[in-house]
């Protein structure tokens, strides 16, 4: 036999003992594959999600899910099924070479996350009040940490009979220009979700008053009154984490001839300083009644040296209305108010030239434009 001959057989003769061995070791080998899986509880339907599998030794992986099947030959595999909605069964399979089979089974459910999308209505100018809709998608959707922030001010979120929704007032001494505002939420993936907006506002166009008030009148500011009104007023404020307690639109508190409106700027003296009007003013004879614009709790109900026979009204979310130069007042502190009720009659007393109301509307204490809150739930 020649070498060559000699060479190839005993080659032969290798590979033969090799796949005997092989055989052999099928035969022997009755344990199965030790399986390792390593899926989520949740996915994101529409979205691929990762199925880590390894075993001891080479194995041909079957990945059952929702109706179809991944399968693959490795040591080691990620599949990527595309997630279902609900729950839906995951059945991994691995099979080695002597058709030993280990099995796991886990459920995956397919969710859809909460989308939130923020719509801002009104926040048109200086001293604007404006909402924050946040339209919620699914509306059934788990969310958790959900905030708004605006101006870099967090602003509570309050769900009324519209959804969801933060209530705010541009600032009043701003030039034209923008709020930025961003939500924040945590969704059913415990991912973090940001979306951010914006509100654009134009400019403060108002006209001024020079009232030229007598000096008599002007004697009741002091030092004293400013710092007793401070801090009436102050104690007076509204936690802005209460529910809103109205369900119906705001209405006027009083009809009457409008004298000063909100944002007017104004001087009281020759030469004084320029201060703007934060509220409506309406004329009508001393003892007219003054009605709720809305429901809320009284928070204030006495006379100031300033601001006269004062009303303060808590409607919840932060909203307070204030009603200024009251010559009576029929309501006390705690009182709980439903709209339209009696909260006391026009005067003229405190820093006032005439009998009329003085009428705010407020957001977290800042002012906002009375009107804009008139026949709407949401300004």
């Amino acid at each position: 036999m020649t070498r060559r001959r000699r060479r190839a057989a005993g080659l032969t003769l290798l590979a033969l003992l090799a796949v005997g061995w092989g055989v052999g070791q099928m035969l022997r080998d009755a344990d199965p594959p030790n399986l390792f899986v390593e899926a989520p509880a949740r996915a994101e339907v529409g979205a691929t999600f990762e199925v880590r599998l390894s075993a001891d030794e080479p194995a041909r992986y079957h990945v059952t899910y929702a109706g179809t099947t991944l399968s693959a030959v490795e040591y080691a595999w990620t599949a990527t099924p595309v997630a279902a909605p609900g729950l839906q069964e995951l059945h991994v399979v691995a099979e080695d070479g002597a058709g030993n089979r280990s099995e796991v089974r886990r459920t995956v459910e397919g969710i859809v996350p909460a989308d939130v999308t923020p719509r801002v209505v009104g926040g048109a100018r200086p001293g604007a009040p404006f909402h924050v809709a946040l339209d919620v998608t699914p509306v059934d959707a788990p969310l958790a940490d959900l905030t708004v922030v605006v101006d870099g001010e967090a602003r509570v979120v309050h769900r009324d009979a519209g959804g969801l929704v933060a209530f705010g007032a541009v600032p009043l001494r701003r030039d034209a220009g923008r709020l930025d505002g961003v939500v924040t939420w945590r969704d059913a993936l415990e991912r973090d979700r940001v979306r951010a907006f914006a509100i654009p506002f134009g400019p403060l166009d108002t006209p001024h008053q020079d009232l030229n008030v007598d000096a008599g009148t002007l004697s009741v500011i002091t030092p004293e009154a400013r710092a007793l009104e401070a801090r009436r007023l102050a104690a007076a404020t509204a936690d802005p984490r209460d529910p809103p307690r109205w369900r119906a639109p705001f209405r006027l508190p009083i009809e009457g001839r409008g004298t000063s409106g909100f944002a007017t700027s104004r001087t009281y003296a020759p030469g004084g300083p320029v201060s703007f009007h934060v509220g409506e003013d309406v004329a009508v004879p001393t003892g007219t009644p003054v009605a709720a614009t809305n429901d809320g709790v009284v928070r204030l109900a006495e006379d100031l040296p300033i601001k006269g026979g004062t009303v303060i009204l808590d409607h919840g979310a932060g909203v307070t209305s204030r009603h200024y130069h009251l010559s009576a007042i029929a309501v006390q502190a705690g009182d709980a108010i439903a709209a339209g009720e009696i909260l006391g009659e026009v005067g003229n007393t405190g820093l006032s030239t005439g009998p009329h109301l003085h009428w705010e509307m407020r957001v977290d204490g800042r002012p906002s434009d009375p009107m804009a809150w008139v026949d709407r739930t949401r300004p």
